[in-house]
């Protein structure tokens, strides 16, 4: 019994593969075949009938009334009416309406446009109401191409196959046949219209670029000499908060494509060693409103650059001690102190120096700002010399 139903198992099996492979024959010789060929005179005849068709179409597509009285519209004309019917049996029965299917390789010059290009907006500003502003190239050539198609009347269809990167047009072989040449035609005018687009974007970006930013090679000089070649290549709002700022050394250098702010900011971390140390600060929409994510910049408007004069009291406080044993009595000691203690005021440094002064050993001890200090020296020195 057993051997039995594995026999019929089998027997089945045998049967069940033999009917899937008839099928899948069946099917395949259903498949659209693809376009045999035709002349060109050929298709040239039957897209002018296609032409004429289309016309009197339009002729039929207005309102119209099968009385020429009485109704308020436009008879219609029979003559018309049967010229379409025999227009569009000759097309019906013409051998080459047979449907078909062409699969076409996609030129290597629009894959190589395509894959440096992205996506289409970013070389072509279309409005974002377009179809295919956010389209690839491929994809906005496909539309191109269809469109051609729907406006000489063709009804084939044409999509395109990425992995394979190949474009698929079907319809009747006359048509396809007539799509594909009209591609190979379209291509080259395609390819460099968006030549002509890419080379317009990047001499429009160029200008931009050379509109925003600083190039130059600098010999060395004054910084207010600087500020004037800035301006004389670029607009921007630099504003020098002490005069004499202007005539601080700036070394040697040479930049390229670099923004005023960045430009400024750079200068602000070159080394010093005449004490001339400056700080740059930029004001622009962001740092006015940090917490605000939404402030928008304003159209044409430009930074302002401040360079200030750097805070001494950022700077580590400098210590000194003077002997004052050369005054030898303690009312000129006395005396010398007093007058540190007015030039300190006069100065404006009183808040930021300490002075000391040790009666056993008469020295006198002064911390503050380096400035501060040596004109403490300046004091003793002017008044120890008498």
């Amino acid at each position: 019994m057993n051997r039995l139903r594995t026999r019929l198992c089998t027997r089945l099996a045998t049967l069940t593969a033999t009917a899937l492979l008839a099928t899948t024959s069946a099917l395949a010789r259903q498949e659209t075949p693809s376009p045999t060929a035709i002349s060109s005179q050929r298709i040239a005849e039957l897209a002018a009938k296609r032409a004429e068709l289309s016309k009197l179409k339009e002729q039929l597509s207005v309102p119209r009334t099968q009385g020429g009285s009485g109704g308020g519209g436009i008879a219609v004309d029979g003559t018309v009416v049967s010229a379409v019917s025999a227009l569009e049996a000759d097309l019906r029965v013409a051998p080459e309406s047979k449907q078909a299917i062409l699969q076409v390789y996609a030129d290597s010059k629009l894959l190589e446009a395509a894959s440096q290009i992205g996506l289409f907006r970013q070389y072509v500003p279309f409005e974002p109401s377009r179809q295919y502003s956010e389209s690839t190239l491929i994809e906005h050539f496909t539309n191109q191409f269809r469109y051609e198609l729907r406006t000489r009347g063709s009804g084939v269809d044409i999509w395109f196959d990425q992995p394979l990167a190949m474009f698929s047009i079907k319809g009747t072989q006359w048509e396809v046949l007539e799509a594909k040449e009209l591609m190979t035609e379209l291509l080259p005018n395609y390819l460099q219209r968006i030549e002509e687009m890419r080379a317009n974007a990047r001499a429009q970006l160029n200008r931009q670029i050379a509109a925003e930013t600083i190039t130059l090679d600098w010999t060395g000089g004054e910084l207010g000499a600087l500020v004037q070649r800035v301006n004389e290549q670029v607009v921007s709002n630099v504003v020098l908060s002490d005069p004499a700022l202007a005539n601080i050394a700036v070394p040697p250098l040479s930049v390229q494509r670099m923004t005023p702010e960045v430009f400024f900011k750079m200068l602000e971390t070159l080394p010093r060693t005449d004490g001339n140390d400056f700080v740059v600060t930029v004001v622009n929409d962001t740092t006015i409103h940090p917490e605000s994510k939404a402030t928008a910049k304003v159209p044409g408007s430009i930074a302002a650059i401040t360079i200030s004069p750097a805070l001494e009291t950022m700077q580590p406080p400098v210590k000194r001690i003077f002997d004052l044993r050369p005054a030898a009595t303690a009312d000129e000691q006395k005396s010398l102190i007093d007058s540190i203690s007015f030039t300190m005021g006069a100065a404006e440094y009183t808040s930021e120096v300490k002075v000391r002064f040790h009666e056993p050993s008469k020295l006198l001890f002064v911390q503050g700002p380096r400035a501060a200090v040596e004109l403490v020296a300046e004091v003793l020195r002017a008044r120890m010399s008498k």
